[in-house]
């Protein structure tokens, strides 16, 4: 347990200094996934079991959405596929026709400057309230009344027209929502005793209306996380909560192979990974016996070691071996550079075998200096050939000789782990690689200490993959990039054995 702990400080500080040691930084933070996320049905089950006897408990969404300084307020109304209270009731303020086509349609309470007068003095309780154009000069007299509930008609809303009869009919029915002053929408969905179809449907309502709210206002990305609860259950959050759509709505297609857009792609499945299952098929195995040390003892399970032993070690020193110890105190020696000390890799297990953590792909684009526009062809070409939306790298320090100013956009880099990864890695030995010209291979020497491996590739390579070969004429230039296998290995020998087991190419002296 204790070399254990000394090895995952050591790596975390080792991963420390290399971060320190680069020459800029991104300002984006990778998006958090929940790992207690579960799917809608699972939590309404737990919700459901929470409430048992209790059927009239409500069921809550918590939707958390992203909002800036220029976001109006979050808020609307809609018809949901199941209603989950009771019939409004309607105020109209309406002479004429247009007051008796809304008593036609169902409203309690219609009428003109009478009505209004009642509505000031709080004589009547309603849930919705509707307005002519003719009248609506007249209802702004009580907007002090009306508005702090949430009850003032208004354009936008839909609840100043003419076509009185019609939305009376639809405000019987309609859900209004609104959300607080920090984008988050606290609104019940249906009640324990419902379906859980229909508490599903429910939600996807909502989602799909706050959706149609954040694309109006140009938010991308606008629903965060979204969490369900009970009047007396916890809160459980929903996984994928953002991607959940109506029954019947067209689902968003998405081409893993070529997407030229901003938007955050979707992962797909492509059936069985050759790389991951020759890994996990042969592969580890192989490594675990080629990198096996059979000199190397473990140490003692029991906590008192045999006094046996202690007694032979004792008789072997000699007295003067012993002088020299004390004479000579040790003294704890640091490596080069102030670089840390390497940690002492474990014996070989199956926890210890060396494997791909991560694949790194970046390129530095000179020519953004002058004109950011330039990290565009990058942005693109890295997005196609792996399926993930890049990163915006900044700089992080100021060069007076190069005219890079601190913050500037210098470059772009993507992070693959996953199925992602290894889809990538496939390509790049299968296609890439074997079509490189005057590239001799990785050399015998290559690592940075601690197993992780980088290659640097010219801007020919990036016109091999397969994505960027059919349509090289969209791409306006193309450029270099490296690319840096993150792997679990300790030393540079174990990192290069794993990626040759992966038919990575090395040049022989």
């Amino acid at each position: 347990m204790l070399s254990t702990c000394l090895h995952r400080v050591a790596r975390s500080s080792t991963q420390r200094v290399a971060i320190q040691q680069c020459y800029y930084a991104t300002k984006k933070s990778t998006a958090k996934v929940n790992p207690d996320a579960v799917d809608v049905h699972q939590a309404l089950k737990v919700l459901k079991a929470m409430e048992v006897g209790h059927p009239s408990h409500q069921i809550e969404a918590h939707i958390q959405c992203k909002i800036e300084k220029s976001t109006p307020l979050i808020r609307g109304s809609l018809v949901l596929p199941k209603s989950i209270k009771q019939e409004a009731t309607i105020v109209v303020f309406a002479t004429g026709k247009k007051a008796e086509e809304a008593r036609a349609a169902g409203a309690q309470y219609v009428g003109g400057e009478e009505l209004i007068e009642q509505v000031q003095k709080g004589e009547i309780k309603f849930d919705k309230c509707i307005s002519t154009p003719q009248m609506f000069p007249a209802v702004t007299k009580i907007a002090r009344v009306l508005g702090p509930k949430g009850l003032m008609p208004t354009v936008k809303k839909g609840t100043v027209t003419d076509d009185v009869s019609d939305i009376v009919r639809k405000s019987k029915s309609s859900f209004d929502f609104k959300g607080d002053k920090f984008g988050v929408l606290h609104t019940g969905i249906g009640k324990v005793e419902f379906e859980s179809n229909d508490i599903e449907n429910n939600l996807k309502a909502i989602l799909e209306e706050l959706r149609l709210f954040g694309k109006a206002n140009n938010l991308k990305a606008f629903i965060q996380n979204v969490s369900l609860s009970s009047t007396r259950g916890p809160g459980i959050a929903i996984a994928n909560g953002a991607a959940l759509q109506l029954v019947g709505t067209r689902p968003t297609v998405y081409n893993t192979t070529r997407c030229l857009s901003t938007s955050q792609m979707a992962n797909s499945s492509h059936g069985l990974l050759r790389l991951k299952e020759y890994y996990d098929s042969t592969l580890a195995e192989d490594l675990m016996i080629l990198g096996y040390d059979h000199s190397r003892v473990a140490p003692p399970t029991t906590k008192y070691p045999d006094l046996e032993v202690q007694i032979d070690r004792a008789l072997q020193s000699t007295g003067e071996e012993q002088q020299k110890k004390q004479e000579t105190p040790y003294v704890a020696r640091t490596r080069k550079g102030g670089k840390p000390v390497k940690p002492i890799a474990p014996l070989k297990s199956a926890n210890a075998i060396p494997k791909l953590d991560k694949i790194t792909l970046h390129a530095m684009i000179k020519d953004a200096i002058g004109n950011k526009s330039n990290l565009l062809s990058a942005f693109m070409a890295f997005q196609s050939i792996t399926g993930t939306r890049p990163e915006v790298v900044y700089a992080r320090t100021s060069v007076a000789n190069w005219k890079l100013r601190e913050g500037m956009p210098i470059g772009v880099k993507v992070t693959l782990r996953g199925e992602e990864m290894y889809q990538f890695m496939d390509k790049l030995v299968e296609i890439v690689l074997p079509r490189l010209k005057e590239w001799p291979g990785m050399s015998m020497t290559a690592g940075d200490g601690n197993g992780n491996v980088a290659i640097g590739f010219p801007p020919s390579a990036l016109a091999l993959f397969p994505e960027i070969e059919g349509s090289f004429d969209v791409y306006p230039k193309m450029t270099g990039f490296d690319v840096t296998f993150n792997t679990t290995a300790y030393t540079n020998t174990d990192g290069r054995l794993l990626l040759s087991g992966f038919s990575v190419p090395f040049k022989t002296k």
